[in-house]
């Protein structure tokens, strides 16, 4: 005898204001087409998980349950849920039934906007908006100074740096020719611009450069990183954090910033007496935020080394990261401010001709499985993605490329993130080395550390193009 849902009397056919197809009532019995049975037989009964393996569209969890079939006369209870027969859309039946009147997922708003009149709406809209962008043009009313001086002397490097002011790159009274040479940055055809001060891309001019005619010389500001202020009253840090161009403990400037614990060789912010440095970007991450995939409350800047909860972007854990973003209407809504900062609304990608969207969860009317373009690996909707609605194409966030190293961070470390404020090359010069040598990311080619010796593959390695020297970057730093 089969028992009843806990709901009682449930309709066959339902509609629900957020979705345009009638749902039908279905249980997943063992002939269900999409149905997976796991059991484990023992003398007194066995366990069998029913594994849908479908989110719902409602809450975004996956469906699935684990029950007990018992002895006689206790018999089998099966799992309902709603599905559209029409597209691959399916609810829990406690999501649809108790939601009926409703709009499932929308919250009500719990502030006032007058009240928090410099409150940080995420995300940004594409590439080209950034942390440091957004806090100068709140501070002057724009991000590029009117009285920008087209030949500047600044305290981050030893040249004089060049304005470059136009789409085409062709500069306003440079003094070199040199400072017309690059292209912004443009994942779509591997052309990677970044910032010497924030290692952020460079999407669009003015920006400034070296201006000397050292080729090798490829230093570059984003015109809104030569206006950084001192920080003062820095939560986290007892002592003002000054402005440093370069954390000069090693010549390769890395240092390991204490809020987001990422390695960095751009601007800090720092207090030499401690030791304690951070990068300019966390320097600026705000203590309230709002954002698209929970709009209607505020986000809360929060310390969750203690706690093990999972980030609704990524699905990984938030335990580890100094620095997220929290409900505190909800219990369980978790960001990184990394993925909060870092994915922008819009990109493009080379695979697609039409902008892909940060999307949040089920896309509606999808019918077929999610799987990336680019990896072409499954792809879990539950977890944000980019998408086209024009094409169905799917992207992982790991796979679109805004800086072109993410990929190969994540394939290494199991982190979208690791090399996200390391600005690879440079020259420098080392003890007991005749050459002068560059950061790089190790590949294959570059074999085994001649000092640990282990695999130099994605790492942060020291390299000599001319003798093919490649060792471990913290090898060469001891």
């Amino acid at each position: 005898m089969e028992s009843q849902p806990k709901l009682q009397n449930p309709e066959n056919i339902i509609t629900l204001i957020q979705h345009e197809h009638p749902l039908q009532l279905v249980d997943l019995q063992p002939c269900y087409p999409d149905y997976t049975e796991y059991s484990d037989d023992e003398e007194e009964d066995r366990v069998i998980k029913w594994d849908f393996n479908s989110p719902c569209n409602q809450c975004g969890k996956v469906i699935n349950v684990y029950h007990r079939i018992c002895r006689e006369p206790f018999g089998l209870e099966y799992l309902w849920i709603y599905k559209c027969e029409s597209c691959r859309y399916f609810v829990h039946l406690d999501c649809a039934t108790t939601s009926r009147s409703a709009d499932i997922g929308k919250t009500i708003k719990n502030f006032e906007d007058a009240d928090h009149p410099n409150l940080l709406n995420l995300p940004f809209p594409d590439h080209t908006y950034s942390i440091l962008q957004h806090w100068v043009s709140q501070e002057s009313g724009s991000t590029t100074a009117e009285t920008s001086e087209r030949n500047l002397k600044h305290i981050c490097h030893e040249h004089v740096l060049s304005l470059v002011g136009t789409q085409s790159n062709d500069s306003k009274g440079a003094s070199s020719s040199s400072a017309s040479s690059l292209s912004c940055h443009n994942p779509m055809k591997r052309i990677e611009l970044l910032c010497n001060g924030c290692v952020r891309p460079i999407m669009d001019v003015p920006f400034y450069k070296c201006s000397s005619d050292d080729q090798r010389c490829d230093f570059v500001l984003h015109e809104w990183c030569t206006r950084l202020p001192e920080l003062r009253n820095y939560p986290g840090h007892t002592h003002t954090l000054r402005f440093l161009p370069k954390v000069s403990e090693n010549i390769f400037g890395i240092f390991k910033c204490q809020i987001c614990e990422l390695s960095c060789n751009g601007f800090a912010y720092g207090c030499t007496k401690c030791q304690y440095y951070i990068d300019v970007n966390c320097g600026f991450i705000p203590d309230e935020i709002t954002h698209e995939a929970h709009p209607d409350h505020i986000l809360s800047r929060c310390d969750r080394r203690s706690m093990r909860k999972r980030c609704v972007a990524e699905g990984t854990y938030v335990y580890g990261s100094k620095i997220c973003f929290s409900c505190e209407s909800c219990h369980d809504f978790y960001l990184h401010s990394d993925c909060a900062l870092f994915l922008p609304r819009i990109i493009n990608h080379k695979l697609d001709k039409h902008p892909m969207k940060l999307t949040y969860g089920p896309v509606e009317n999808h019918k077929s499985e999610y799987f990336c373009e680019v990896c072409e690996e499954e792809l879990d909707p539950t977890k944000w993605f980019y998408h086209c609605n024009v094409c169905a194409y799917s992207l992982h966030t790991r796979c679109a490329p805004v800086i072109l190293n993410f990929q190969a961070a994540y394939n290494n470390y199991g982190s979208l993130y690791a090399f996200l404020n390391i600005k690879f090359g440079g020259m420098y010069n080392i003890k007991g080395h005749e050459h002068s040598v560059s950061l790089a990311l190790g590949s294959d080619a570059d074999g085994k550390c001649p000092i640990c010796p282990y695999d130099v593959i994605k790492d942060i390695i020291i390299k000599c193009q001319k003798c093919k020297l490649a060792m471990h970057y913290k090898c060469c730093r001891d």
